[in-house]
C-alpha cells in the first residue's frame, strides 16, 4: 500500500472513519438480528396460538366428517337391508315356482323339455 505523505492527523482521521463505518455496519447487523429474533419469537407465539385454533377447527371438521360418514353408513345399511329382504322374498318366490312346476310336470301339464328350460333359468336367477 502506498500512502502519500500525509500528516499523522489525516491518517488517524481516515482510520477512525473506516472503524466508524465498520462499527456502523456491525451495529446495523446486530440491530437487524435483534429485530429478526424478536420477530421469530412473535412468529413462534402466533404459531402456537394458530395451532391451538387450528386444532379446534380440525376437531370440528373431524366431528362433522364422522357424523356424515355415520349417516351415509346408516343409509347404506338401510338400503342393504331392504335389498337383502327383497332378494330373500324373490328366493322364496322361486322356490314356490319350482314346486308349482314340479307338480305341473308330475300332472303331465308340462313337458320334460319345458320343465328343464324353466328350472335352468330359475336356478341361474337364484344363484345371482
Amino acid at each position: 500500500m502506498s500512502f502519500k505523505k500525509v500528516s499523522n492527523g489525516n491518517l488517524m482521521k481516515k482510520k477512525w472513519k473506516r472503524i466508524g463505518s465498520i462499527l456502523f455496519v456491525v451495529l446495523a447487523v446486530v440491530m437487524l438480528m435483534e429485530k429478526w429474533s424478536s420477530h421469530l419469537e412473535r412468529e413462534d407465539e402466533m404459531t402456537v396460538e394458530m395451532s391451538e385454533n387450528e386444532k379446534g377447527y380440525a376437531d370440528a371438521f373431524y366431528q362433522r366428517l364422522c357424523s356424515r360418514m355415520e349417516s351415509r353408513y346408516m343409509a347404506d345399511l338401510s338400503e342393504m337391508r331392504k335389498e337383502c329382504g327383497r332378494l330373500e322374498t324373490r328366493n322364496q318366490e322361486i322356490d314356490d315356482i319350482f314346486l308349482s312346476l314340479y307338480s305341473d310336470k308330475a300332472k303331465g301339464v308340462l313337458t320334460e323339455q319345458r320343465f328343464m328350460k324353466l328350472t335352468v333359468a330359475m336356478e341361474q336367477e337364484q344363484e345371482v
